[in-house]
């Protein structure tokens, strides 16, 4: 069978003319040696995906930024170990300093904008500019951690890297990269996409499936550093060439793009310049991914091999990463690889009923109804679960492994994204909702003085539900008194009491956000 024909089998799923796809190209030094579209572009008017097809990139655009600052850097106009109210003065400080640095490895504590907009009533498909970005970040008072303790990805720190290149070159990023990177590089057809009324031909649409049809996943993001590259798969290609053989920057600028950080506690973490440098399958990696509505992308350098793929596509549940790396598969390892087995006793069908914690606001319910089983993944349509194996599942919808195992102490735990080697452990909780006592002791109305925004507990049935004006009521699970898990990856909340024992205030904590106060009024 021919390469073309294996890469084909692997993108089967997007090789229609109804659904979303996907667009690949593959490289081997400045030589393409593989390129081709799969599905739709846009659903309404069949327009098919071709490796010209331009997509919003998400994060991958973050290692751009992280290259404006580098070069400017090189430059001597920015210090990277300088506090960051040299460049943005008004930035409130915290009890540690934040320097430029603790930016770029998101090690800088600060919240993630996305969760603080939704948190604050914004829905994802509103418009968010550049601004209501910046006004949420100067109100936070408080970090997740101290700068340098931990590593957890926070999209604000690249838009306020985006808002230093501004305020020292007089150029936003856009016009900026534009001048000193896209063009030299012949990037033809990539920008910033700072204005979400602009028109650009030949653009892929974003999509989601919804039961047995696709819906539009609507993106009107007006905001750049973080996400909002406008590219397509040949340019990507171009700008992986700059690595080997700079035309903007030099040897030792795209050296630094590939330097990792070393935390507080001596430990080094893997994400470099808006990349994260690991390995596969023993070959070294450089790489990064990006999610944005429907869009997921990737793009993964093999710099032994000098080899780079590019997979970008425009549906939520295609896995851009996975298509990557089975596509290296083939071309590095010519597709001999053992399939990976797993040793554990089999699980009880009925034990896997019930709720399963991925973390903080994040519940994955599995339910049964007239022997059918069924999955409630957070930010996912309810899919139905197929068993193919002795402790194994196949989540329909998204076409990925769930595994089921007991943990040393016996208890059922559920094992997500099984793949090359990286899984997310889930165990069973034990939720509760009724029969509870003094449920009416968290009855109220609280407020966020950093999110400016309000809400609603209420008490209905002998059940709790927390509400928000912009937002559906969200019934809250009571994991023991005082801690409570919202559903719809909402997040834990924790409630703080005084010394008459009455609650006086809730801290919410949840995926890249920590301890946001809510005060009872």
């Amino acid at each position: 069978m021919s390469f073309e024909s294996k890469v084909d089998q692997i993108f089967e799923r997007w090789n229609k003319q109804d659904c979303p796809g996907a667009a690949i190209a593959v490289a081997k030094g400045n030589e393409i040696v593989f390129k081709k579209g799969y599905g739709n572009a846009s659903l309404e008017y069949d327009v098919p995906i071709t490796p010209e097809t331009i997509f919003h990139v998400a994060s991958v655009s973050k290692q751009f930024t992280a290259f404006a600052i580098a070069l400017l850097a090189s430059e001597g106009q920015v210090d990277l170990d300088a506090e960051i109210q040299e460049y943005i003065p008004e930035m409130p400080r915290f009890n540690k300093p934040i320097i430029v640095r603790h930016l770029i490895h998101h090690v800088s504590g600060l919240r993630d904008q996305w969760q603080l907009l939704v948190l604050s009533g914004f829905r994802m498909d509103d418009v968010i500019t550049h601004d209501h970005v910046m006004k949420l970040t100067l109100k936070q008072k408080d970090l997740n951690f101290d700068p340098g303790a931990e590593f957890l990805y926070s999209n604000t720190g690249y838009t306020l890297m985006a808002e230093i290149v501004k305020r020292v070159t007089g150029k936003d990023l856009a016009q900026f990269c534009k001048e000193r990177i896209f063009k030299p590089l012949k990037m033809d057809h990539t920008h910033f996409h700072l204005d979400h009324e602009m028109i650009v031909k030949n653009r892929a649409y974003s999509y989601a499936p919804h039961y047995d049809y696709f819906k539009k996943r609507v993106l009107s993001y007006a905001n750049i550093g973080a996400t909002s590259l406008f590219t397509n798969v040949f340019d990507l290609v171009k700008w992986s060439n700059n690595f080997e053989n700079p035309v903007v920057g030099d040897k030792a600028l795209m050296q630094q793009m590939q330097e990792v950080f070393t935390l507080n506690n001596g430990k080094e973490i893997d994400y470099a310049f808006g990349l994260r440098v690991s390995e596969y399958r023993e070959k070294k990696t450089i790489a990064h991914g990006g999610a944005d509505a429907g869009f997921r992308t990737h793009f993964i350098k093999f710099p032994e091999e000098d080899l780079t793929i590019v997979v970008l596509t425009n549906v939520n549940i295609s896995k851009p990463e996975q298509l990557a790396l089975r596509v290296a598969d083939l071309y590095i390892f010519d597709d001999q690889l053992e399939k990976e087995t797993d040793t554990y006793p089999p699980v009880s069908t009925q034990d896997i009923e019930g709720s399963y914690l991925m973390g903080p606001g994040m519940i994955v319910n599995i339910t049964k109804e007239n022997n059918t089983y069924y999955i409630e993944l957070p930010r996912t349509e309810l899919s139905t679960l197929t068993k193919v194996a002795d402790n194994e599942y196949m989540i329909d919808i998204i076409g990925e492994r769930l595994l089921t195992r007991y943990d040393d102490q016996g208890n059922v735990e559920i094992s997500l994204e099984h793949v090359f080697g990286r899984e997310t452990i889930a165990p069973k909780i034990e939720t509760r909702h009724l029969g509870e006592r003094n449920l009416e002791d968290y009855v109220g109305t609280y407020y966020s003085e950093e999110l400016a925004t309000t809400y609603h507990i209420s008490l209905e049935d002998e059940k709790l539900f927390i509400s928000h004006i912009k937002m559906n009521e969200m019934p809250l699970i009571m994991l023991k008194k005082d801690k409570f898990e919202g559903l719809n990856s909402f997040g834990q909340l924790e409630f703080v009491r005084n010394d008459i024992n009455k609650v006086e205030m809730f801290k919410l904590t949840g995926g890249r956000v920590r301890n946001i106060v809510f005060d009872k009024i």
